[in-house]
């Protein structure tokens, strides 16, 4: 009867063992009733956990592979006492509230983490494994062995903003001032245009602008790879003309002479109206002293 439920127990526990995926190395003489669970005794390896994919940097997908690898965890026994489940695999990733169970056994997984958030991250990776130990005196000892790795890693995927002040209208300078605000940047440049692509420190001036129509965009990139473009702005120029100083010229024979018989006729004209005017002053004087003269 003792043998019958002996055997029925190990049955049972190899139905188990075969339910939940693991590997049993059965013991000569297990004991399966009289079981008692203790810690982990000195010699007993959790399974190991080598995490391959995300790294420590900026990604700019939010679709990342979770890549990893999982080790069958050890105790140092003769191999005759020992039952080892297969490790249990479990993931957590701090954007989802609850751990998610992988599946059993060691070997490389790889999940695909979808619809990552933007910001800075941590996936882990948590294993158990399970041995019972036979240490042939009637008792069977049971124990969980665990570890845990995670990795840290940040989601960017949203473009810089940048804003040019440069505004759309006239200028009468050669010479215009490219403006601009951005939220985050690592490299910039600006394109005028539709040139070469000009790469630069910050605000700078557009200099020995050609009269006429002008447009210029502004790209920024993030330490993500993110490329942002500001919106093209498009202006003129028209600058203003001075009007030059007309120098004389020197005149020539004709006008000089032309010049000289104008002044001769105003002198000659002057003159006879001067003898006229003379004498027409002195004809009373005259008829005067004609009239003394008779009288006497």
């Amino acid at each position: 009867m003792k043998k019958a439920a002996l055997a029925l127990t190990v049955i049972l526990a190899l139905l188990m063992s075969v339910a939940v995926g693991t590997q049993v190395v059965m013991p000569a003489n297990a004991n399966f009733g009289n079981m008692v669970e203790i810690p982990p005794p000195s010699g007993a390896e959790p399974p190991t956990i080598s995490i391959f994919s995300p790294e420590d940097k900026v990604y700019t997908a939010r679709e990342l592979p979770l890549v990893f690898n999982v080790g069958e965890g050890t105790y140092l026994a003769p191999p005759e006492q020992i039952i080892s489940g297969r490790p249990r695999v479990y993931c957590k990733a701090d954007w989802n509230q609850n751990e998610t169970f992988v599946a059993y056994g060691s070997g490389s997984y790889s999940i695909n983490l979808t619809s990552v958030p933007n910001g800075v991250h941590y996936v882990s990776v948590r294993v158990t494994q399970t041995f019972l130990y036979d240490n042939r005196s009637g008792v069977v000892y049971s124990f969980n062995t665990e570890n845990q790795s995670a990795v840290r890693f940040t989601v960017d995927s949203t473009a810089p903003l940048v804003t040019i002040l440069l505004e759309n209208k006239t200028y009468v300078t050669a010479d215009v001032p490219l403006r601009f605000v951005v939220n985050e940047w690592v490299s910039l440049s600006y394109v005028l245009d539709g040139k070469e692509n000009v790469t630069i420190d910050g605000n700078v001036t557009l200099t020995g602008l050609s009269d006429g129509e002008h447009n210029v965009t502004v790209y920024v990139q993030d330490g993500a790879g993110n490329i942002g473009a500001s919106e093209t702005i498009n202006f003129t120029i028209a600058q203003e003309t001075k009007p030059e100083t007309q120098q004389s010229e020197p005149l020539s024979t004709t006008a000089i002479a032309a010049s000289t018989l104008v002044a001769v006729i105003i002198g000659v004209s002057l003159a006879v109206y001067l003898t006229k005017a003379r004498r027409t002053n002195q004809k009373p004087r005259n008829n005067q002293s004609a009239i003394q003269n008779a009288q006497d």
